[in-house]
C-alpha cells in the first residue's frame, strides 16, 4: 500500500519491534528505564525483548513491573558467555 492510499476511516497495523540489548552491570538507572519504556509506550510499541545481566534492584523492579503488563519479556544473558566461546581472545 502506498502512502497516501488510505480512505477515511480505515485502520492500518504497524508492526514495531523494538530490542533493548541492555547490560547494565548494576548501573542502569531506574527512572531512565521507567522513562524509555513509557516514551515507547506511548509511540505505540506493545511488546519489549529486553537481555539482562546484573541488573540492579531498582531497575529490576521496573523490569517487572512492565513484565506484569505483558510489555516486556526478559531474557537473562551471562558475560562473559560459557564454555570456550572467548578462546581467541
Amino acid at each position: 500500500m502506498a502512502y497516501g492510499a488510505c480512505k477515511a476511516g480505515q485502520t492500518i497495523h504497524f508492526l514495531v519491534k523494538t530490542c533493548i540489548f541492555q547490560i547494565a552491570f548494576g548501573s542502569l538507572a531506574a527512572d531512565d528505564l521507567l522513562s524509555w519504556f513509557e516514551m515507547h509506550r506511548r509511540l505505540g510499541v506493545t511488546k519489549v525483548l529486553v537481555f539482562t545481566h546484573d541488573m540492579n534492584p531498582e531497575a529490576t523492579r521496573v523490569l517487572q513491573y512492565y513484565r506484569a503488563l505483558g510489555m516486556a519479556d526478559t531474557i537473562p544473558f551471562a558475560y562473559p558467555p560459557e564454555g570456550n566461546a572467548c578462546s581467541y581472545l
